[in-house]
């Protein structure tokens, strides 16, 4: 089996995920995508811990919604807590390939994070060892970024998707709902969003 892993922190989950889990569902390389919530990403502020259990559950929401989507959330990452201890992407991609012997893994990321990839701990192994899969976003020029990647390592696995470029965010969304209930929705509450 292949299985595409997009993981995130998904507070809250949104129409870009949707649309990269819709070209995962259609694109003909995954034959389903495992949706991991990560209780603390470690190139994000602290505190998500917070809400993490609440994120998880909504995230499975979303997804149980959408059928069409081929889709499921996997909890792997709260079983990995280790107290304060980050989660590394490396780390979960090696449990899940545990956890399903014999079928293949790839990382599925958004173009941003391709482009920041050099930050990610042990990132030269999870693009030799699973490879990854990349979805567009507005302001990166993903050909670029994957070019300079094959340069440094022509072992590096990428495969660029094709799809919408849906310009939203959930720090955008955290912004604008903070605003809202101060009394100071940009477009007025009913057009928020």
């Amino acid at each position: 089996m292949r299985i595409a892993v997009y993981g995130g922190s998904f507070d809250p989950m949104h129409e870009g995920h949707i649309a990269v889990m819709r070209a995962l569902a259609g694109c003909g390389l995954f034959d389903r995508t495992l949706v991991v919530v990560s209780p603390q990403n470690p190139l994000k502020e602290e505190g998500k811990r917070a809400n993490a259990a609440q994120r998880l559950v909504a995230a499975g929401r979303e997804v149980l919604a959408r059928p069409e989507l081929n889709a499921e959330v996997c909890d792997v990452e709260f079983r990995l807590q280790d107290g304060n201890a980050p989660m590394y992407t490396w780390r979960t991609l090696d449990v899940l390939a545990e956890e399903y012997p014999g079928d293949s893994i790839v990382l599925a990321i958004g173009a941003d994070s391709l482009a920041d990839m050099h930050r990610w701990s042990r990132y030269d192994y999870i693009l030799t060892q699973y490879g990854v899969v990349v979805y567009p976003r507005t302001g990166t020029d993903l050909v670029a970024v994957r070019d300079a990647l094959m340069e440094e390592n022509p072992a590096f696995r990428i495969t660029l998707l094709e799809g919408e470029k849906v310009d939203i965010s959930s720090t955008q969304i955290r912004n604008t709902v903070a605003r809202c209930r101060q009394g100071e929705c940009p477009a007025g509450p009913e057009k928020a969003f």
